[in-house]
């Protein structure tokens, strides 16, 4: 289910956050932010933009939604396929409240 949710994600319109030019704490506080806001609201995918660079910021955003995944905000991500958006853009699958109860 999780991989339909980021497919049709990346096809459409997923609620995006651009963290680029961000440090990574300020990024990743910016990211929870987001996160929590867009599951609140419905959403069931983001789309997060870190960009190339050093791939610090990348590797920064993947801990954080591994750790969230682990605490059940986030069920799943990926890498963009997009060329030119590979490991600069990440989709997030959030997880479904009405499935948790």
């Amino acid at each position: 289910m999780d991989s339909a949710i980021l497919f049709a994600a990346e096809l459409g319109d997923a609620p995006t956050i651009d963290l680029h030019g961000l440090t990574v704490n300020v990024a990743i506080q910016e990211l929870e932010t987001f996160a929590h806001q867009q599951l609140m609201s419905g959403e069931r995918a983001i789309k997060i933009i870190h960009g190339h660079g050093s791939q610090k910021l990348r590797d920064a955003v993947w801990n954080w939604l591994a750790t969230q995944r682990r605490a059940g905000l986030v069920s799943s991500y990926k890498d963009a396929d997009a060329l030119g958006q590979r490991d600069a853009v990440t989709y997030a699958a959030l997880e479904n409240l009405k499935r948790r109860g």
